[in-house]
């Protein structure tokens, strides 16, 4: 299951709203690499889940991130019509956007080099 940040403390991960935090239910950023070194102590590789298919919205800063939005939807940062439409909400990132690209692009590269995880599974 996804480690982000999500509203609350009990969830599956799959609503996203701080993608480059760990749940802090779960304890945190250094809970999370002692798991991951244990892990690899023991043989084990570490797949982490991962969604950019959808984000948030609950609690999600870049949601409606300057103000802006069309169609009561998320904003700059998100499609504003049809494409947004994902089965759990009408929140899917613009990735026609490079900066939206750049951010999906530097959230995966930090948790394969700064946490060492070992591969990405991602739902498309």
């Amino acid at each position: 299951m996804p480690p982000f940040e999500f509203p609350g403390d009990f969830s599956w991960g799959y609503n996203p709203s701080y993608p480059f935090a760990i749940e802090s239910s779960y304890g945190g950023p250094d809970a999370f690499k002692a798991f991951i070194k244990a892990a690899h102590e023991h043989g084990i590789a570490v797949i982490l889940d991962v969604v950019y298919n959808h984000f948030g919205p609950t609690d999600m800063d870049l949601w409606q991130f300057d103000g802006w939005q069309e169609n009561g939807m998320g904003g700059i940062y998100f499609y504003n019509d049809w494409r947004a439409n994902t089965p759990w909400g009408d929140t899917r990132p613009d990735y026609g956007r490079p900066e939206v690209r750049q951010y999906i692009r530097d959230n995966a590269m930090m948790w394969l080099e700064e946490f060492r995880v070992d591969g990405l599974r991602m739902d498309m």
